[in-house]
C-alpha cells in the first residue's frame, strides 16, 4: 500500500454557472493508470479504480488493477493493487462504505467467468466472487448496503447480501439481444443511469435498455440509429435524463448526438442545438435540478477538450465550457450540488511520461470545491426532514425554511412508482396510517422548490 499526502498549493480554477470550481488533486492517479470509474459514497470516503489499458494493446498479460481511496475528503489517498484480479481490466467500481467497495472485470473472450471483487477492509485484502452467467463483468451499482446488481449485455444478478451471494435474473425478463450487439465502453466511466428504483443503459444498437423495479424486469427502446452507441446515461431525476450517442466501433462522431428525455425514457428527443462537441461521459449532480456534466475528447493531440456544464439541455445559453486544456474528462460522480469527482487524461503531445520505456498520458484527477448552484438557487433551496422514519402512524414535515403559508403538494409513490396518493396541504403533520407496511417516497413541492426521500412505514 502506498499513501500520498497531497498539498492543495496547486489546484486549476475552473468557470462554473455556480459558486464552485474544480480543484487539481496532484500525483492521482500515476501517469500509467486509467480512471475507469468513481463511486463518492459520502463528503469524505471515495473509490476509485484504475487499470494499466493504455499500454497493453490487446494483451491483457501482466496488468493488475489498481483501486484509490480516500477518507478524509480527497486530502490523502491509500492505492492498492489488486493481485487476485491480475491479467484482467476492472471496469466499473461500487463504494458501500469507507470500508468495503467492489468492482466488476472482464478478459472479453467467450471462456472466462466474469468475476467481481470486494474487499471489506479498506482495500488490503480482496474477495474473487462469480457471479452467474458471467453477469459480474460490466456494470455494477447498489440502491442500499445490502441490494444491489451487476449486468452484461442482456444479463444480471442480484444481491441481497451486500454482494456476497447472487441470484440470476431470469432470462425472460430481458429483451432480446442481436448476436452483434454489445456494451461498448471505450474508457469511460458513468455508463449506467440510475435514480431511485430505476436504471439506464444504453447498447452499440442505438438502444436504451430500461429497468422501473431494480433490474428485475427490462424493457427495450430504439433511440438512436441501429449502427450507433449510447456511451453513457445519467438521471437527474426519475423523468429527465441524458444519453451520449458516440458512434460505433467503426465511427466517431465530431459532433456527440445527444438525446434528452422528460418522461423517465418513454420518449427520447434528439437536442441538436446543444453546443457540445466530441463528449463521451455524462453524469448529474444530484440535489441540482436538470444540471449535468460533460466530459468532451477531441481525435487530434493538442486540440482543446473541456468541460461542459448545462442546467437546461434545451437552452444553448445555459451552457458552460470549462477548461482544463486539453484533458479529456472520462469519468465523474457527484455526492451533492458540494461534493463531486472528476478524472481525466492529457491530449497535449509534450504531457507524456516515459514508464518502463512506455509512454502514458499524464492523468488528472479533481474534486469540486463550492457548489454547483447558483447564488438564487442557493439562497432559495429549501431542505425538508421528515420525522420520524421509520414511521407508523404520521409523518412530521419540517421545512428550514417556511413556505409562506402556501400549500404544500405532497405526492407519496411505492419504490416502483406507482403513485399511492397526492394532495395539497398547509400543515406539518400528514396521516399515514391507511400505508401497508414498507418502503415508500414522499415528494414534498413548495412553490419554489421541491424535495424527496424515502421513508418506511411499519
Amino acid at each position: 500500500m502506498k499513501k500520498m499526502t497531497l498539498i492543495f498549493l496547486c489546484f486549476v480554477i475552473l468557470r462554473a454557472n455556480g459558486q464552485g470550481s474544480w480543484q487539481l488533486i496532484p500525483n492521482v492517479p500515476a501517469a500509467n493508470f486509467d480512471v475507469f470509474s468513481i463511486s463518492v459514497v459520502n463528503t469524505q470516503t471515495v473509490w476509485a479504480v484504475a487499470d494499466t489499458f493504455t499500454a497493453l494493446s490487446s494483451s491483457l498479460v501482466g496488468t493488475v488493477p489498481q483501486v484509490l481511496r480516500t477518507t478524509d475528503g480527497g486530502a490523502t489517498w491509500q492505492t492498492h493493487r489488486v493481485y487476485i484480479a491480475a491479467d484482467r481490466l476492472a471496469w466499473d467500481i461500487h463504494g458501500l462504505d469507507e470500508l468495503t467497495a467492489i468492482f466488476t472485470s472482464n478478459q472479453f473472450n467467450l471462456t472466462e467467468n466474469k468475476p467481481i471483487f470486494k474487499t471489506s477492509d479498506g482495500g488490503l485484502t480482496w474477495k474473487k466472487i462469480v457471479p452467474p452467467n458471467n453477469t459480474g463483468g460490466v456494470f455494477i451499482h447498489f440502491f442500499n448496503s445490502k441490494e444491489g446488481i451487476v449486468i452484461n449485455r442482456n444479463k444480471a444478478s442480484t444481491t441481497t447480501d451486500g454482494g456476497e451471494t447472487w441470484s440470476l435474473v431470469p432470462a425472460s425478463n430481458f429483451p432480446t439481444f442481436a448476436t452483434d450487439e454489445y456494451n461498448l465502453l471505450y474508457t469511460t466511466g458513468n455508463f449506467v443511469g440510475h435514480f431511485g428504483d430505476r436504471l439506464w443503459y444504453g447498447t452499440s444498437k442505438g438502444r436504451i435498455m430500461r429497468s422501473l423495479d431494480r433490474g428485475n424486469h427490462w424493457q427495450a427502446a430504439q433511440v438512436a440509429g441501429p449502427d450507433e452507441n449510447i456511451q453513457s446515461i445519467a438521471f437527474s431525476d426519475s423523468l429527465h435524463g441524458i444519453a451520449l450517442a458516440t458512434g460505433n466501433i467503426n465511427f466517431n462522431y465530431p459532433i456527440s448526438l445527444i438525446y434528452a428525455t422528460s418522461d423517465g425514457g418513454d420518449t427520447w428527443t434528439l437536442e441538436e442545438s446543444a453546443p457540445l462537441g466530441d463528449a463521451q461521459v455524462v453524469t448529474a449532480v444530484p440535489e441540482a435540478k436538470h444540471v449535468f456534466f460533460f466530459g468532451t475528447i477531441v481525435e487530434s493531440n493538442d486540440s482543446p477538450s473541456f468541460i461542459a456544464r448545462t442546467n437546461n439541455i434545451h437552452d444553448p445559453l445555459a451552457w458552460s465550457q470549462l477548461p482544463p486544456d486539453s484533458v479529456y474528462i472520462n469519468s465523474f460522480d457527484f455526492h451533492s450540488p458540494t461534493v463531486g469527482f472528476a478524472s481525466g487524461a492529457s491530449r497535449k503531445l509534450e504531457d507524456r511520461v516515459n514508464i518502463g520505456n512506455l509512454l502514458f498520458r499524464r492523468k488528472y484527477f479533481y474534486k469540486w470545491v463550492g457548489t454547483v448552484l447558483s447564488s438564487d438557487e442557493v439562497l432559495n433551496k429549501k431542505t425538508s426532514k421528515i420525522s420520524p422514519n421509520p414511521a407508523h402512524d404520521f409523518l412530521k414535515i419540517d421545512f428550514e425554511n417556511p413556505n409562506n403559508g402556501k400549500a404544500l403538494m405532497l405526492t407519496i409513490t411505492s419504490t416502483t412508482g406507482q403513485i399511492i396518493f397526492s394532495k395539497e396541504t398547509s400543515k406539518n403533520k400528514l396521516d399515514i396510517s391507511m400505508l401497508s407496511p414498507g418502503m415508500y417516497i414522499i415528494k414534498i413541492e413548495s412553490d419554489q422548490d421541491q424535495v424527496v426521500e424515502k421513508f418506511l412505514k411499519y
